[in-house]
């Protein structure tokens, strides 16, 4: 009896010690607030030039829910709106583009998601600008 509960013990000390690491979903939506800037958009290892988001675009979610995406390769602005729920971010613009992204990491650094794009796997980087 003494040694069963020795083990509980020590199982429950483990357990207790484990490191939790928060899902994307628990992840506090206050984290995706402010400007980023996209810092790699790639394909399976090939970096990619799309009409939406290349290297250097930023993007700003705002806490009103809408969003502002600067292009500095087309010099133009796009506008709309985002919802993060889970791991699904969605951005919305009312006259170009619906778009839903998986969010596969969020810091206060870093935002990494992941675009399902004609049967490919599009995955952008993005960073806080300095």
């Amino acid at each position: 009896m003494l040694a069963v509960m020795a083990l509980l013990v020590t199982a429950f000390c483990f357990s207790a010690c484990e490191e939790e690491t928060p899902s994307v979903g628990a992840t506090n939506q206050a984290s995706i607030l402010g400007t980023w800037q996209c810092s790699n958009a790639d394909m399976g290892g090939l970096t990619i030039k799309l009409d939406l988001l290349n290297s250097g675009d930023k993007i700003t979610f705002n806490s009103d829910n809408t969003f502002s995406l600067s292009m500095a390769s087309k010099q133009q602005t796009k506008t709309g709106s985002w919802t993060l729920s889970g791991n699904s971010l969605k951005i919305s613009s009312s006259n170009s583009f619906d778009l839903t992204f998986t969010v596969s990491s969020l810091t206060q650094t870093t935002l990494v998601c992941t675009l399902l794009f004609f049967g490919y796997n599009l995955k952008f980087t993005f960073d806080r600008p300095s």
